[in-house]
């Protein structure tokens, strides 16, 4: 047997004994050795060589990947392995007519395991989870109580006087004058909703034309990209709405005194509604339900009768901070769109780092150099840490890098409802660029690597901070003087430097995977297992 391919069985083998152990921390680190080992390992370099063995070795890697993503309990991504697994197998055995049956059954029968354990699988969580987003009033009960049908449209995940001012296109707080950006990940498009205030001459400054007839009764349709549908009840809804009131008045300082345990469940009811309206966070399956039950022990109609026992409230723990200067960044909600530790999101210009553990937290900040006296656990006053500038910049690209590695692995082979939401803005010269859209024959600022063409368009961004450098030191003969950088651009020194080092690392990076790219070749249609790096 060739060395490269025994070390890929081994590593599979050790993943699917992790599995078997349920050893969650220890199949976990199989999984990403299995990653790299195949990325290192296979190679194909002629269609000749590609046989019915090395299919089924991809195919038998692709069903222990699923198997993690059933041991995580992660219905998307699970969807998304499954769909890739299939794709590869019906691709490979229709493109490959000389394999003979017996040649194509043990490749079956990798295919057969994988439908099994996913049918299995969803078939177990039939009666106990929803529908993600429902699209009709009762289809599933509600998401919080799970007595009552879920008949409530409109409902923010994030709440409104958290983002208003973000998103509107005045800067007002009303919620029918939002413009917003839709990113749909998983289908590789882009979208926009604007608010029903949003009037003809403001549509015309931002899109560069008026909406036709056609536009605007496919706009009527559309809904609020900022709110979910049928998620909750209407009671459930109300209870969001009562501690949000309370909290609003405690953010703006119009009530100082107050139970630390508010600003506590506020904080847990936003997380979870991010995570099951899957608007820019996602919690571990066995958090999400931790914090549901807290949340509907808790949360009441009147004001007076939410409950603040000790005893009910778990032991969660979480860090927020505001950046008071965000620039002339782009804002919007950004989180990571798998499980994380912490959980973090981006919310305007809020950034929050939520444990579902105050003593995992405590651990956390002392690994991470952390100040561990910014954490609020509900036992005193809220604390609001001030972020810089640079660190809410270096928070938003790690988001963004992450989200666009995570969901990129999953392009259109399975549902990822993820969305990105950003506020709209016009950009005729593509200076703002996020997340898509680099036109390579702009790119001239710097060398980018020979694979990024006009066949693989979304392979690089360009923040518009980064733009905005690489623009100076081209009208200056590419020189780097940073002091008058400084004073053009409106950074600071430091912050440039910042800036530019994680530029540098990032085409370092894009050149090292080109290298990789051209040594190990392709295989059939792409195929070589280049998504199954996505086992985050």
């Amino acid at each position: 047997m060739n060395e490269n391919l025994s070390l890929i069985y081994s590593a599979i083998d050790a993943t699917k004994k992790a599995i078997s152990d349920g050893d969650k921390t220890q199949a976990e680190k199989c999984g990403w050795e299995l990653c790299n080992c195949f990325e290192e390992n296979f190679v194909a370099d002629k269609e000749e060589d590609y046989t019915p063995e090395l299919c089924r070795l991809q195919l038998d890697a692709l069903a222990t990947l699923l198997d993690l993503h059933i041991m995580r309990g992660d219905p998307l991504d699970i969807s998304a392995r499954f769909g890739q697994l299939l794709k590869k197998f019906k691709m490979d055995v229709e493109h490959f007519t000389q394999w003979t049956d017996a040649e194509k059954k043990p490749l079956a029968e990798v295919v057969a395991r994988a439908i099994r354990n996913t049918q299995n699988f969803f078939t177990g969580q039939l009666t106990t989870t929803h529908k993600p987003l429902a699209e009709h009033p009762g289809q599933c009960k509600c998401f919080l109580c799970k007595k009552k049908p879920a008949n409530k449209k409109g409902s923010h995940m994030v709440p409104h006087f958290l983002i208003a001012e973000t998103f509107s296109y005045d800067g007002s707080m009303d919620r029918e004058k939002v413009v917003v950006d839709v990113d749909n990940l998983s289908e590789g498009n882009k979208e926009y909703f604007f608010g029903h205030e949003v009037y003809d001459d403001t549509v015309n400054k931002l899109l560069g034309h008026s909406f036709s007839d056609e536009e605007i009764e496919e706009e009527s349709k559309k809904v609020n990209a900022l709110t979910r549908d049928y998620v909750f009840c209407k009671e459930c809804e109300e209870r969001f709405g009562v501690i949000e009131t309370y909290y609003s008045q405690i953010l703006e300082k119009k009530i100082k005194e107050y139970p630390p345990e508010i600003p506590y469940l506020f904080w847990m009811s936003v997380v979870w509604r991010m995570s099951v309206g899957q608007m820019g966070c996602k919690l571990e399956r066995d958090h999400e339900e931790k914090l549901r039950k807290v949340l509907d022990k808790c949360l009441a109609l009147k004001r007076e009768d939410i409950v603040i026992k000790k005893s009910k409230l778990g032991y969660c723990a979480y860090s927020l901070y505001k950046a008071s200067d965000t620039r002339d960044e782009t804002l919007g909600i950004f989180g990571h769109h798998v499980p994380t530790k912490p959980y973090q999101a981006l919310m305007g210009p809020y950034l929050i780092n939520y444990y579902t553990s105050l003593s995992a937290a405590r651990t956390f900040c002392k690994q991470h150099d952390l100040p561990v006296e910014d954490l609020n656990n509900g036992q005193e006053k809220e604390k609001i840490g001030e972020l810089s500038f640079i660190d809410f910049w270096s928070v938003k690209r790690r988001f963004l890098d992450m989200i666009w590695k995570h969901d990129r692995s999953v392009w259109n082979l399975g549902k990822q409802e993820h969305q990105l939401l950003s506020r709209y803005e016009r950009d005729d010269k593509k200076e703002i660029a996020e997340l898509f859209d680099l036109d390579p024959n702009e790119a001239e600022e710097t060398t980018i690597p020979a694979w990024i063409n006009s066949e693989n368009p979304n392979a690089v961004v360009y923040p518009r901070s980064i733009r905005k450098i690489l623009l100076w030191m081209k009208r200056h003969d590419n020189k780097i003087d940073i002091k008058e950088m400084s004073k053009d651009t409106g950074y600071s020194p430091e912050e440039i430097c910042v800036m530019l080092d994680y530029f540098d690392k990032y085409i370092g990076r894009l050149v090292k995977m080109e290298e990789r790219q051209r040594k190990s070749g392709k295989i059939i249609g792409g195929c070589k297992l280049n998504c199954v790096k996505a086992c985050s």
